[in-house]
């Protein structure tokens, strides 16, 4: 009887053993990628030229960037201008598959997002201060200076990293005019702005500023797209990386005026 009891428990146990064997072994299933039927695009068209408004249309560099790009993949989109600090998060949820916003990567975003090559690199920072004061060309020249940057963008990073004794100065907007606006009031005494966001400023070529390069600065810009679509950021960069080798992405810096 005994001997029967033990046959029972070690029959019962081999077949246990070999039903967690058998599950074990199959194929876990995956979640599938939702399908995207319209790409919706997340900007925030305050930030010429990358992305502004211009007779009440959203326009700009990344925003061609963007379009040629959906035509590629042959995907219809739609425009969602938003705060730039929303866009991110936005992406998080899902609820935009892609950001087209003159986005710099960092370490930081990059966890949250996906980001594609790079579509303009060696974006340099420049100083700009009212007429007549000593010209600012390196980071040292910074040093105990009031140094007004726009909130979240790569000037912001590049002050806030400094080692030398900097006063920030952070305005809330995107626009090139609130810094200058600030620098004006007196509240700061340098304003601190990628070249491609000063462009239409640096057109005017105002005798009221100096303007200057910031040695060692070079930003970098690319399109940001949700971690929910892994297959979607794929054919994503497959368009950027044909458009970087046909050209198209050389032709649309000129129309922008973004070459060196």
């Amino acid at each position: 009887m005994i001997g029967r009891t033990i046959s029972i428990l070690s029959l019962l146990a081999l077949v246990t053993f070999g039903g967690i064997w058998f599950f074990s072994r199959r194929p876990v299933a995956r979640t599938a990628e939702p399908v995207v039927e319209t790409l919706a695009i997340g900007t925030n068209a305050e930030y010429p030229p990358f992305s502004f408004m211009e007779n009440d249309e959203i326009v700009g560099f990344d925003i061609d960037v963007a379009t040629e790009i959906a035509k590629r993949i042959q995907k219809p989109f739609s425009l969602r201008n938003m705060s730039f600090e929303a866009l991110i998060p936005e992406l998080q949820t899902g609820s935009i598959h892609l950001i087209a916003a003159g986005m710099t990567p960092t370490p930081e975003r990059a966890k949250r997002a996906l980001f594609t090559t790079a579509h303009l690199e060696g974006d340099p920072l420049m100083a700009v201060q009212k007429a007549g004061a000593d010209p600012i060309r390196n980071k040292e020249q910074l040093n105990k200076k009031t140094v007004v940057v726009n909130q979240g963008y790569s000037s912001d990073h590049y002050v806030s990293d400094l080692d030398e004794d900097v006063e920030i100065v952070r305005v809330s907007s995107p626009l090139i005019s609130t810094g200058l606006l600030t620098l004006d009031g007196g509240q700061a005494d340098v304003y601190v702005a990628a070249k491609s966001s000063l462009q239409p400023f640096l057109e005017k070529k105002s005798d009221n500023y100096i303007v200057t390069r910031i040695d060692g600065t070079g930003e970098s810009s690319a399109l940001a797209i949700s971690k929910k679509y892994p297959q979607l950021y794929s054919s994503l960069q497959s368009a950027m990386s044909e458009m970087i080798k046909d050209g198209t992405l050389a032709t649309l810096k000129e129309k922008w005026k973004l070459n060196d």
